[in-house]
């Protein structure tokens, strides 16, 4: 297993926290209140963390400052950070690579989803690969919602979700 570092900073919505190694992100955890709750969640997956590193990367340095400016409001297009896929399935990766594709303010049913990625009756199978989804924001399984127009499920909790697609609608 390799070694990989974590970063935990603070946002407008609270702390934040990456998981990465030199040029790619491995898991990104949404700001909350509570930094301790960040440091257990990052740490919960089979990582071998270290929380030391002599020189924070620029990419990485690039994307805290993304992070900040999109919890200020701000439009960021993520899409440009590499972020691994290795613990996906292919269909798993078609989809989050097409998710990937959306556009800020942006949003896309399951259905729509699936049928894009050419998954006869994959609504559920989408609904449970974002679920997994390790890298919100990068991955922006926020911007997927029912086809009856209801936001749908989060990792993070519905009214984060919520107030994720608010974020954008009003910047």
């Amino acid at each position: 297993m390799k070694f990989m570092f974590f970063k935990i900073f603070k946002t407008s919505f609270g702390y934040a926290g990456v998981i990465f190694d030199k040029d790619k992100i491995y898991k990104f955890v949404l700001p909350l209140k509570d930094k301790k709750t960040v440091k257990r969640l990052l740490k919960n997956d089979n990582y071998k963390l270290k929380p030391k590193f002599f020189n924070i990367p620029k990419w990485l340095k690039n994307f805290m400052k993304d992070v900040k400016n999109y919890f200020d409001g701000k439009e960021v297009d993520f899409s440009k950070y590499d972020i691994d896929l290795n613990n996906y399935t292919s269909k798993e990766q078609k989809i989050l690579k097409k998710l990937r594709e959306l556009k800020f303010g942006e949003i896309i049913t399951y259905k729509k989803l699936s049928e894009i990625c050419r998954i006869k009756d994959g609504s559920r199978f989408v609904g449970n690969t974002v679920a997994k989804n390790k890298t919100p924001l990068l991955i922006p399984c926020h911007r997927v919602i029912k086809s009856n127009k209801k936001i749908g499920n989060f990792s993070f909790g519905k009214e984060y979700k919520l107030k994720l697609l608010l974020l954008e609608k009003n910047s």
